[in-house]
């Protein structure tokens, strides 16, 4: 985006005669193309909890290289469908991703896996099925959060007369 670091990123870049190499893109809305048009997906972050990214960039077929936070290993096997670095060490974040940007049957390779991994583990329906649940039960409820004692109807009850 456009935070607080930008413009010392900028002076860094500058610093380093990277201006040709490194662009600062800011607020995208266009992420699935943005990830389509990729050679691989890599996430740097020092903190995560579940990165959804993540699994935009494996729906789309990329191998992924990501730092080992949160629940960055739930998502990517290290070697099948990516690699897993270890956090705050950007030699081998850096080195896992010239790896595979050089060798491309392999990065290829995990990018299927990752596929399949999400087509797996995260269907439509699945994931329609559980979100459609969640609200049924949202609706009947004070508190979402707090199971019910039976499950709510399939249907709301007619309204009273």
């Amino acid at each position: 985006g456009t935070g607080t670091l930008l413009p010392e990123l900028e002076a860094k870049r500058r610093a380093l005669g990277l201006d040709d190499a490194v662009r600062f893109a800011g607020f995208r809305s266009d992420t699935a193309a943005v990830i389509a048009a990729g050679d691989l997906f890599a996430l740097s972050s020092d903190d995560e909890g579940l990165p959804h990214v993540i699994l935009e960039a494996m729906a789309a077929g990329k191998a992924v290289v990501a730092t080992d936070v949160g629940s960055v290993r739930d998502l990517v096997e290290d070697r099948v469908t990516g690699r897993v670095v270890p956090r705050r060490d950007p030699g081998a974040w850096a080195e896992a991703v010239a790896d595979l940007l050089v060798d491309g049957e392999r990065r290829r390779a995990m990018g299927e896996a990752a596929l399949a991994r999400v087509r797996e583990r995260y269907p439509p329906e699945k994931c329609l099925a559980e979100t459609e649940e969640f609200l049924l039960r949202a609706a009947w409820l004070d508190d979402p959060l707090e199971p019910p004692a039976a499950a709510p109807p399939a249907t709301p009850p007619p309204p009273p007369a």
